[in-house]
């Protein structure tokens, strides 16, 4: 049997040289100092090192502050600085319009999404078979109760400084006062220009609410108005909405005529049009609204103001789905829970939307 030997390394002088170097260096560094000996002797600690002191221009150099433009920065930056805490401090002294309520100061208001959350001024209660579990309103603090109890109190909303620029408005569950308050003004048209999402579900709303005129300057109640039908007032108040939430309210068919729906769905000259409508938990019972609405897609025509792409119309008693339903060029069409027989439900379970709509247009005479 051979044994094969690795070939021996030769070192040179200077690499002996070098690793003597380290291996005393290293004893150096592990030896205790006469100090430390005594130290441990004794049962005492060894003294700390000296904490080590940074000159000023140490702290300048970090900083930046060794050259003529960095001072000037840091100059500039603190002045920034200041003006702002002065500015945040003005807004927080700065008192609320008399009788109103400062909802751009509250947590309400998000001022990152231009987003206002209201809370709901009762309970959600139980609808249809289902259970929707009612949180209790014992926690309901004091900057609660300072908010009106008005379903949509835009005479409020309208006087924040946010108004201009509110995006989204959320009103769920505000029935205790079914009412619309509106400032004492010529026009309605511009008090939220740009809100593009509002939410209104389960506010009990009907065909038509209550229309009050309101300052709340003044600090004196609304004085009470005639009642107008929801959606021409919404379509006339909110030109820019696309997405519109009416789930369980009191909706009925009567409330959703052609030219109704025309105005709030298809776009215009003052208007940007409509892209989600939701009419969940209604008492819809047929839909011959949409019916006259899908007549302008027949023959394949375009219609360049539709923007709608979903449309939910479930729970509802809808005893039929007309064919010309599916003209629609909808990406949601939710049908689930009504009272039609056909189509059947596997129709959509299987085939979704674009199976539902293929269905509907095979009945089209």
């Amino acid at each position: 049997m051979r044994v094969l030997v690795g070939k021996q390394i030769i070192r040179e002088a200077w690499e002996i040289e070098a690793e003597q170097r380290r291996k005393a260096r290293t004893a150096h560094l592990a030896k205790p100092t006469d100090g430390d000996e005594e130290a441990q002797k004794n049962g005492a600690k060894p003294a700390p090192k000296p904490e080590i002191v940074k000159e000023v221009w140490e702290f300048e150099a970090e900083q930046g502050l060794l050259t003529e433009g960095g001072r000037r920065r840091a100059r500039a930056k603190e002045l920034e600085e200041k003006e702002r805490e002065r500015r945040e401090q003005e807004e927080r002294d700065k008192p609320a319009p008399p009788g109103a309520f400062a909802l751009d100061k509250s947590k309400y208001y998000d001022d990152r999404t231009h987003a206002l959350t209201l809370p709901p001024s009762t309970a959600p209660t139980h609808a249809r078979a289902f259970s929707l579990a009612a949180p209790s309103l014992a926690s309901a603090n004091s900057e609660d109760l300072k908010v009106p109890t008005a379903t949509l109190p835009l005479s409020v909303i309208a006087a924040q400084p946010f108004a201009p620029t509110l995006r989204s408005l959320t009103l769920a569950s505000r029935r205790k006062d079914r009412v619309v308050t509106l400032p004492v003004c010529a026009s309605d048209t511009a008090l939220l220009p740009v809100l593009e999402e509002l939410d209104l579900e389960g506010c009990n709303l009907g065909d038509t609410i209550p229309v009050a005129r309101h300052d709340p300057a003044s600090g004196a109640p609304a004085s009470p108005g005639a009642s107008e039908p929801l959606l021409p007032l919404l379509t006339r108040l909110f030109p820019s909405l696309r997405v519109l939430n009416l789930t369980y309210n009191l909706l009925t068919s009567a409330a959703l005529t052609t030219p109704v729906l025309s105005a709030l769905i298809l776009a215009d000259s003052g208007r940007v049009g409509l892209r989600v409508l939701g009419l969940r938990g209604n008492r819809i019972t047929g839909l011959e609204g949409f019916e006259g609405l899908a007549e302008m897609f027949k023959g394949h025509r375009e219609v360049p103001e539709w923007k709608l792409d979903e449309l939910d119309l479930r729970d509802n008693d809808i005893g039929r789905l007309p064919p010309e339903m599916g003209l629609l060029p909808l990406d949601v069409f939710l049908v689930e829970g009504n009272a039609f027989r056909a189509p059947q439900r596997r129709v959509w379970e299987r085939e979704g939307t674009k199976g539902l709509l293929a269905w509907l247009r095979g009945g089209i005479e």
